[in-house]
């Protein structure tokens, strides 16, 4: 969770929509709601980037942040998504701190 749910408050903003999270055992289950299809799309999009746990052999698009001498810092899967009064939801593990 970010600081003060800010990310969530951010995703929401940029796509038109509203998003409650509840924690289930080890998941989280995520709820997108809106009155339009694509912005529950880009929402649901923005929320599996988070989750989305890189793999080796994985290829990624990314912005190269900074160079440092032992490499490099990147910002991988952008953080950037229901259907007419239709609930659609996406699970991802919980993240402890």
């Amino acid at each position: 969770m970010s600081k003060g749910g800010e990310v969530i408050q951010k995703i929401q903003a940029e796509t038109n929509t509203i998003i409650n999270i509840e924690e289930e055992g080890d998941y989280g289950i995520v709820d997108v709601a809106s009155s339009n299809k694509e912005d529950i799309a880009a929402a649901l999009k923005w929320i599996k980037d988070i989750c989305t746990v890189p793999e080796v052999g994985d290829i990624f698009n990314a912005k190269v942040v900074s160079i440092v001498e032992f490499g490099a810092f990147m910002e991988l899967l952008t953080l950037m998504v229901l259907f007419s009064g239709v609930r659609r939801h996406a699970t991802c593990p919980a993240r402890k701190a």
